[in-house]
């Protein structure tokens, strides 16, 4: 509760009551709220920094099994922050964060791996932490991100709506999407161009109406009936978006029963359109044997065209396929590049849209630690990194994800960041 709190609190006398109940909570031992006392005390916030108290107490929950606090030790060792440099220490620390499931540690560890800092070059060990996070990022994708990433038009100006008009790139709706999510009427003014295109003709307006249906915002309601009407009416048309929706619909079973057959012929045919989700459907509905017979060679495709498309989640279903042999020729160095691919799609999500942070931020979470690798090699003194540590770090550990990117090197993010979550 006392997390929430100071997470909403926007004064100043607000946030200091919220940090005094967080405090009264970790005196009670409640795990989250140690953790967060350990990353104030560690970075300043809410009050002096005090480095010395935040090494006592992120010990004293590593020993507990905190994952957070465990990495937090091993980024400390790396550097020699509140304690002696040592490489071995950090390496302890980090193999039990990784084992414990975290993140941070199993990026860091595959990367340490792949390279052979202070390990032997281990490609299967670097692939075996490589891929716990992979699966994390793309279960979370699939549960939070279902909108083609595709580059779609509409009119700014409704006075001059026709379907041979340019359209607003598809970023701009993300854009809105991301505006009503914190409340901004601009989503109602985006709604209000989706229906004069749609009412003039343009199946991208009525495509796009049928996701904001599906989805739900401030300004729409969610309605798989509605959804399903707008995208019918851009398929009917041959709308790529329109057919993908429909597609989507028979294959959730939202607002209809599950179809596989249909679901799959409306993907088919979306994809021969050149679109990259409906090219990667097709390619899970192979690789899972849903309403097809599993055929691992046509799901490679598939997620192949999609990856060219630029689609993430298909690049992490191909470095899955080569990590295991599934449907083509083993090779953990294919894996472990095409995890990476996918990591640099998603930097350049980032850059575009800001709707896609949920994604980007796991993502993010570095498939290439070197910069701060090769900063320890220069021991940089505890005054140095904790300017360092000030710049990449947001003001405050809720802070959203865009403020956590620096902004000479916007895929640079700092490997603590979770911890302090």
């Amino acid at each position: 509760m006392s997390n929430k709190i100071l997470k909403h609190s926007k004064s100043k006398k607000e946030k200091e009551e919220a940090y005094q109940l967080l405090t009264k909570a970790a005196d009670m031992g409640h795990l989250k709220a140690m953790e967060k006392l350990a990353a104030g005390l560690l970075f300043g916030y809410h009050g002096p920094q005090n480095i010395t108290a935040a090494v006592t107490l992120y010990e004293t929950l590593a020993e507990k099994g905190s994952h957070k606090s465990q990495t937090a030790l091993g980024f400390m060792f790396s550097y020699g922050i509140g304690m002696e440099y040592n490489q071995a220490k950090a390496l302890v620390y980090y193999t039990f964060a990784s084992l414990g499931g975290n993140l941070i540690s199993q990026m860091i560890l595959g990367y340490r791996y792949w390279v052979g800092i202070n390990v032997p070059r281990n490609c299967e060990a670097a692939l075996t932490n490589y891929r716990k996070v992979a699966h994390f990022i793309a279960n979370k994708l699939e549960k939070n991100e279902e909108m083609p990433v595709e580059k779609v038009r509409l009119m700014e100006k409704s006075e001059n709506l026709s379907s041979n008009n340019d359209f607003l790139d598809w970023d701009v709706h993300q854009y809105y999407k991301f505006l009503a999510e914190r409340g901004d009427t601009q989503i109602q003014k985006a709604f209000y161009y989706f229906l004069k295109a749609a009412k003039a003709g343009n199946t991208h307006g009525m495509a796009f109406l049928g996701k904001m249906f599906l989805e739900g915002s401030v300004a729409v309601t969610q309605s798989n009936a509605s959804a399903f009407k707008y995208f019918t009416m851009a398929a009917e048309k041959g709308n790529a978006v329109g057919l993908w929706g429909l597609g989507l619909l028979y294959f959730q079973g939202k607002g209809v029963p599950v179809n596989y057959t249909e679901a799959f012929k409306y993907f088919h045919i979306a994809a021969e359109k050149g679109l990259a989700d409906a090219q990667f459907q097709l390619g899970v509905m192979y690789h899972s044997g849903s309403g097809v017979r599993k055929d691992y060679k046509l799901a490679f495709k598939y997620f192949y065209l999609a990856s060219q498309n630029g689609q993430p989640i298909a690049v992490y279903y191909l470095a899955q396929m080569y990590a295991a042999g599934t449907g083509v020729f083993r090779s953990c160095q294919n894996a472990v590049e095409d995890i990476h691919l996918a990591k640099r799609w998603y930097d350049l999500a980032a850059q575009t849209s800001p709707d896609a942070s949920i994604p980007v931020f796991l993502a993010r979470i570095k498939l290439e630690v070197k910069l701060l690798f090769s900063e320890i090699k220069n021991r940089p003194t505890i005054q140095d990194l904790s300017y360092k540590l000030h710049d990449l770090l947001p003001p405050h550990p809720h802070t959203e994800i865009s403020s956590c990117t620096n902004a000479e090197h916007p895929t640079k993010v700092n490997p603590i960041i979770l911890v302090v979550n």
